[in-house]
C-alpha cells in the first residue's frame, strides 16, 4: 500500500531543489489534491548534467535534462502538472466506466 498526498524530494542540485520547491508550492495552493504519491527524483548523466524524473507510484510521467533557467523550470512544473491533471482525470473516468 502507498501512501497518499505524499510528494517525495529525491534531488541533488539546487536548480533540481527549485524545481521541487516550484511544484510543491504550485501542487499546495490549488484547490484539488492528487490522491497518490508523486517523487521527483534527480539522476546525474553525461558531462556534468543531471535528469530530473516525476513518477506518479511507481509511473514515469515526465524527465527532462535540467536547466537552471527560473522560466524553463516554471514551464516544466506547469508541464508537469498538466500531465498529472489528465492523468488523475482519466483515472477517474476509469473507475466511473467500470463501478457497478
Amino acid at each position: 500500500m502507498f501512501l497518499q498526498n505524499l510528494t517525495i524530494d529525491e534531488t541533488k542540485t539546487r536548480a533540481g531543489k527549485d524545481f521541487y520547491d516550484n511544484f510543491y508550492i504550485k501542487i499546495n495552493q490549488m484547490n484539488k489534491k492528487y490522491n497518490k504519491t508523486i517523487s521527483i527524483i534527480e539522476l546525474p548523466t553525461f558531462a556534468r548534467n543531471t535528469q530530473i524524473q516525476i513518477f506518479v507510484e511507481d509511473r514515469l510521467i515526465n524527465q527532462f535534462l535540467v536547466n537552471p533557467s527560473e522560466e524553463f523550470l516554471e514551464n516544466q512544473v506547469n508541464f508537469t502538472i498538466n500531465i498529472l491533471d489528465e492523468l488523475f482525470a482519466n483515472d477517474q473516468n476509469f473507475k466511473k466506466e467500470f463501478s457497478y
